[in-house]
């Protein structure tokens, strides 16, 4: 919404996507969807617990268990997807810039409607 849009939280889901303005019909009110489109090829595999489904010819991934990044592989972006599950799934990093870091900054706006969950922690891992 036009709250998101006009704070630090618009800026760093711009960088990481493309906004889409759009104009709700019943109530003439403007929202923002963002298409985020960054990508990093930062899933560790071999570290990672992974399913498959098999077919004819190959398999792919269907889903994570257990997962593991490459942190050196992840760029600027907080809000960012990864090509294993780049349909499906958005990922948030934390905890690496002092200066912003989106979820923080969230939490602290008492923003609401979007929802996190730890897949993993590099102090763990």
């Amino acid at each position: 919404n036009s709250k998101v849009h006009s704070n630090e939280l618009g800026v760093s889901l711009n960088e990481s996507g493309k906004e889409i303005e759009c104009i709700v019909q019943d109530t003439n009110e403007n929202y923002y969807l963002i298409k985020i489109n960054t990508i990093y090829n930062c899933l560790n595999l071999d570290q990672s617990v992974l399913n498959f489904t098999h077919f004819t010819g190959g398999k792919y991934i269907d889903s994570i268990q257990k997962y593991s990044f490459y942190l050196n592989r992840i760029g600027d972006s907080d809000i960012f997807k990864i090509p294993e599950t780049y349909k499906t799934e958005i990922y948030c990093i934390s905890g690496r810039n002092k200066d912003f870091d989106f979820y923080t900054k969230y939490n602290e706006l008492s923003m609401n409607g979007l929802l996190f969950e730890e897949i993993w922690s590099a102090e763990i891992d």
